[in-house]
């Protein structure tokens, strides 16, 4: 090939791809923003009125490639808000989520959830412990009670009350209430050194969690 036409073909390369990463980074702004419409409209909503147009800016995110716009239909399926209710449909949007991004907090917590109860899927807890740790070390805090909660009653034979009693630790640290009175009661049957051990490793877990995350996309 003369360098010529070597030029050429590089050029015309170069620009196809300029052109593509331009059209999906278009994509991405134009799902992002129909995300934020979405949300803005059902931070408005008011009991009686209709999810019909919240409903639509979160379908038209997903349909962009916005997975925080498909999760949240997604929970709406599962939910039956503003759709009708349909649990399998939910699960299957929740894996093709995770198919694209297989740590995502928010998704791997969701569909940890319906593993856990049967919902829209067969039960199966150790796909709801495996889901429950993704989204619990990924920095998302109610999974985190969730995953303690696995521990303290021995889903998937997981049975760890010191491992529970800290990740609770955690859970409440990052926010969530719910784990006091399981703090409360583990308390009431772990020794002193567990109590120190489990308080020691919740420090060492909440110090591994990210800080930061992209829920936007």
């Amino acid at each position: 090939m003369k360098r010529r036409d070597f030029g050429k073909y590089l050029i015309l390369f170069v620009t196809i791809f300029l052109i593509t990463f331009a059209y999906i980074g278009g994509l991405d702004r134009l799902g992002r923003l129909y995300l934020r419409k979405g949300l803005q409209a059902f931070e408005n909503y008011r009991p009686g009125e209709s999810l019909d147009q919240t409903v639509r800016y979160f379908r038209l995110s997903a349909l962009l490639g916005n997975l925080s716009g498909k999760n949240i239909l997604a929970l709406f399926y599962a939910e039956g808000e503003g759709v009708q209710r349909n649990e399998a449909k939910a699960v299957q949007m929740f894996e093709d989520i995770l198919r694209k991004d297989p740590f995502r907090p928010n998704t791997c917590y969701n569909l940890g959830k319906m593993y856990l109860y049967g919902k829209g899927v067969k039960a199966n807890e150790t796909n709801a412990f495996i889901l429950f740790r993704r989204a619990a070390t990924g920095g998302f805090p109610i999974a985190q009670y969730y995953l303690a909660k696995c521990y303290e009653s021995g889903v998937d034979g997981n049975l760890d009350p010191v491992e529970a009693y800290a990740w609770h630790l955690v859970s409440v640290a990052n926010g969530t209430t719910a784990a006091h009175s399981r703090i409360r009661d583990l308390k009431d049957v772990l020794t002193p050194d567990q109590v120190a051990f489990a308080e020691s490793r919740s420090i060492e877990l909440d110090a591994n969690l990210p800080r930061t995350y992209d829920w936007d996309r």
